[in-house]
Order: structure tokens, then sequence, then C-alpha cells
């Protein structure tokens, strides 16, 4: 399943081959890696909360398209609706 059907279905777990427990596991190290290049974080660095976000929602489960669950209206934390 690709994200454009997760995100119409709102199912963002089937077929995840790379879960936000584990990608938010990672994290820390991906952007401890780019400041030790030389290299800065801040372009991505707001996913990472978003991922600890979800994953404490009890979603570590689901892939990235379940990150769009917490963006909605403009507001940080709004649901999205479809």
């Amino acid at each position: 399943m690709d994200d454009s059907v997760r995100l119409d279905s709102g199912d963002h777990a089937t077929g995840v081959v790379s879960n936000l427990a584990m990608q938010s596991a990672a994290y820390l190290n991906f952007t401890g890696s780019a400041e030790d290049q030389g290299i800065s974080p801040e372009l991505i660095a707001p996913i990472g909360d978003l991922m600890a976000r979800r994953v404490a929602d009890g979603h570590g489960h689901e892939g990235l398209s379940g990150l769009v669950e917490l963006l909605g209206a403009g507001r940080p934390g709004a649901a999205w609706t479809r």
C-alpha cells in the first residue's frame, strides 16, 4: 500500500515496512550524525517531535503517513480531516 492510499483510507499501518517507533528511535542518531558532519538538522527537526508524539499516542506501528493526523487546520495537534 502506498502513502496516497494510506492517506485516503486513514489506515497508516497496513504494509508498513519501517514503522514510526523504529524511525523515532533512530531519529536522534540521524540528526546527531548530520550535526557531526556540520550539516544543520533544522529542516528535518519538526518531524522528530511529530514522530515522538505519534508513538507516545500509541501509533508506533504505523508508517510516516500517520503523521498527517497531527496536522490539521493549521493548529498543532489538531486532527486532519479528509
